[in-house]
């Protein structure tokens, strides 16, 4: 059984598995910690004690180095703690030099689900629009390429330092209608229509692009898309499942 950890820039995500292909397992353990040292020492000492180690993605370098010292430091220190990308090398998917694991394996996690072609947009920090290919080769994917945009928390993170004036608001903030009578509601409308219409536009401009059809939805802002990305699956933790199926593919868990 391996611990599986996606340090993200806003939380940590934990899954444990034994066996890459039990998607049901790895979501009925996986969870999302805050960053912080009490945090993960109560996460580590809840692990199963049948752990043998522990798969980590450093998405976010500070995160990745906050767990790695609360693993070191907890009961299970003699486990071995595998970096990916240092430790477990990513296979050969098509990508581009710099680019994120994280997008890779969300990837190969959706392609080995949906058995196939997928535009997968990964709502987290930043917002992922990325085309994928089912192959017949060993690894059975291969990344096309996409883009990438700003998250809506980014984009108001964005807008309050440009104007510090600008009142602070909450991303996920419900507004009725356009036409908005206070600064912060009418933030709040222009995220709201604004930032799944733009999420949307790429998504089908990608989608005609390569000529496929099927879109998957994933990361926290996930069921704000929704209505706008129609007739998307929305599939929990890629991440984490791909991270599962890279320490398959290591011999780490059985397959």
């Amino acid at each position: 059984m391996q611990l599986l950890v996606d340090c993200g820039n806003t939380g940590i995500k934990l899954g444990w598995t034994d066996a890459a292909a039990r998607a049901a397992d790895l979501l009925q353990h996986a969870r999302t910690v805050a960053a912080n040292p009490q945090a993960l020492t109560e996460a580590i000492r809840d692990c199963d004690a049948r752990l043998a180690g522990v798969v980590l993605l450093p998405g976010n370098d500070q995160h990745a180095d906050l767990f790695a010292a609360s693993w070191r430091s907890g009961p299970y220190r003699d486990r071995p703690l595998r970096r990916v990308g240092a430790d477990l090398p990513l296979p050969a998917l098509g990508q581009y030099p710099g680019c994120g694991a994280d997008r890779l394996l969300a990837g190969w996690a959706a392609v080995q689900a949906l058995h196939g072609d997928c535009v997968i947009v990964d709502a987290g920090t930043a917002t992922t629009v990325d085309a994928w290919r089912g192959t017949d080769t060993s690894v059975g994917a291969a990344f096309l390429g996409g883009m990438i945009l700003p998250g809506a928390a980014a984009c108001l993170r964005g807008l309050r330092q440009a104007a510090p004036r600008l009142p602070a608001v909450d991303p996920g903030a419900a507004v009725d209608g356009s036409c908005q009578r206070t600064t912060r509601t009418a933030i709040a409308a222009g995220m709201a229509i604004g930032y799944p219409a733009m999420v949307a536009r790429c998504v089908e401009q990608l989608r005609a692009d390569c000529g496929i059809d099927r879109v998957v939805l994933a990361g926290g802002a996930a069921a704000q898309l929704a209505a706008t990305v129609p007739h998307a699956a929305q599939h929990e933790y890629l991440v984490l499942r791909g991270l599962a199926r890279l320490a398959a593919s290591a011999g780490l868990i059985a397959r």
